[in-house]
């Protein structure tokens, strides 16, 4: 009998290299004529994507039905659990839309990518091959092939440098002593300095801490007491995969001491600035206020004062006419519109005639008064 392996699978001692992605030489698991071969480490780096290969091939004599692919990763409390199943394309809650198929499992390719590649998703990958093979052409048996202890696909995620944050810390006097530069990477990374005339410094290690996923933390250290201080220092962090720096520029203390007068100076002109926006407005309004409740009041009484200069220049030709409530001009003199009709006069007494006789020559003429005789 013969094998056939799908073309696309090579066997090599050699290590694959994929861009940053590296593949280790294939690690076969037999069984018989069945024989499924994965990468034993595939190493990528955190964010990218990476493929896990895998290809499944069996005697060209077996009959075999109804391939499916179930994908596991290795977890110390909870053992193997299922990430993937070809079948039902069932996927793990963290690995939905990031891990995926680039094989048909049925053809016996079961190769799979993740993107977005985080460090948690490293572990050793178990991939096994579930399908009913044909046994002395009448029997449908059930069969499960997957790979064996050992033999699976380790996965390793690195990190390229990373600075966290670099900082100064002072002495008593107010004086830059020491500058210190805190990084993560995986593998570990090498973190150097140089001094404002470019050159590198010795510098000391305060911290390397690795975490359980294989992350590596440090912090380092530079004093920089007694030299020239002034200028720019950088810290530089790298590691196989990519250097990183960032800068730290470094005052004297007469420096320092200017630059905080300077600060303190134009802090308080900003709030000199701000006060005086606030109240101007302020200002500018009551004083409109106040010119308007001025020419307000001068309107009121001039109107007032030519009010009653009309009042006066009419006081003389006016009259109150009667069922009226205001004064009318006259036309004409108001003693002329004053006549005297039918007036009846009373007996005069005799003892008082001679006083209060009135001749017809004594009464004005045309008055319209007519004496009346009992």
């Amino acid at each position: 009998m013969e094998l056939f392996l799908i073309p696309c699978l090579v066997l090599s001692s050699l290590v694959l290299h994929v861009g940053s992605q590296v593949q280790d030489a294939n690690i076969c698991t037999t069984d018989g004529w069945k024989k499924m071969c994965v990468r034993q480490l595939v190493i990528a780096l955190q964010g990218e994507t990476v493929t896990l290969p895998c290809q499944f091939t069996y005697d060209d004599a077996l009959v075999i039905k109804e391939r499916k692919l179930i994908i596991s990763r290795h977890q110390t409390q909870q053992g193997d659990v299922i990430l993937y199943d070809s079948d039902t394309n069932y996927r793990k809650e963290e690995f939905k839309n990031r891990l995926q198929p680039i094989g048909d499992p049925k053809e016996g390719n079961g190769s799979v990518k993740i993107s977005d590649l985080r460090l948690e998703d490293e572990g050793t990958y178990t991939f096994q091959f579930e399908y009913y093979e044909l046994k002395w052409g009448v029997i449908w048996n059930y069969v499960s092939f997957q790979t064996k202890m050992g033999k699976g696909t380790k996965l390793q995620v690195h990190v390229r440098p990373n600075i966290r944050r670099v900082w100064k810390e002072f002495d008593k006097s107010g004086t830059p002593d020491l500058l210190k530069c805190e990084a993560e990477a995986k593998p570990e990374p090498n973190i150097s300095w140089l001094n404002p005339q470019g050159r590198l410094v010795d510098s000391g290690d305060l911290l390397n801490h690795r975490e359980p996923n294989g992350l590596i933390t440090k912090i380092s250290s530079l004093n920089i007491m007694g030299e020239e201080q002034d200028g720019v220092y950088i810290c530089m962090v790298e590691n196989k995969y990519a250097k990183v720096q960032k800068h730290l520029i470094v005052e004297g203390p007469q420096k320092s001491n200017n630059t905080a007068h300077s600060s303190n100076k134009s802090n308080l002109w900003f709030i000199v600035g701000g006060v005086a926006a606030a109240i101007i407005p302020l200002v500018l309004l009551l004083v409109v206020y106040k010119w308007r409740c001025r020419s307000s009041r001068e309107g009121n009484v001039a109107r007032a004062e030519a009010i009653l200069q009309e009042l006066e220049d009419d006081v003389g030709n006016t009259y109150l006419a009667p069922g009226k409530d205001r004064c009318e001009e006259s036309e004409i003199p108001l003693y002329e519109t004053l006549q005297i009709e039918n007036i009846s006069m009373l007996p005069i007494p005799p003892s008082a005639e001679s006083e209060t006789n009135v001749s017809q020559d004594d009464m004005p003429r045309g008055s319209g008064m007519e004496e009346v005789v009992d």
